[in-house]
This record gives C-alpha cells, sequence and structure tokens, in this order.
C-alpha cells in the first residue's frame, strides 16, 4: 500500500502508525521515538535523483542543488 505524505502524517498525529519522517517534517504532538523508547537508531542513507536524458541543463543541475540546500 502507497501512502502519500500528508496521509501518512496524519496516521501519525492519530497515533495509528510510527513512520519516518525528516526532522522538518516533525509537527507538534508528534512524539520523536528514540533509543529511550527502546528503538533502534535509523541507519544512514543516501537519496538518489533520477533525470531524464532529455531535460534541459539548466534545470537538471538546479534541482539537485535545491534539493540539498533545502535538506
Amino acid at each position: 500500500m502507497h501512502w502519500d505524505h500528508e496521509r501518512k502524517k496524519a496516521a501519525i498525529r492519530a497515533e495509528l502508525a510510527v513512520g519516518i519522517l525528516y526532522k522538518s517534517n516533525v509537527e507538534i504532538g508528534m512524539t520523536v521515538l528514540t533509543q529511550t523508547q527502546n528503538f533502534p537508531p535509523l541507519p544512514k542513507f543516501k537519496r538518489s535523483i533520477v533525470i531524464a536524458p532529455d531535460a534541459p541543463w539548466d534545470l537538471a543541475q538546479a534541482m539537485p542543488r535545491a534539493i540539498r540546500q533545502a535538506v
């Protein structure tokens, strides 16, 4: 089942689900579970950006740069 981001956050807020969110997406009222609550630390991960071969060069360069600056 694929959940969009807003539905996942709604389920977390309603305490019907546990999910993995970026720190910037944690909202007031959500609890970050840590090793104190017996949750293991999350592993590091890598992001990938797939750009169409025919994408305009300036867009293909700007998008990854903007994403890196935002996270």
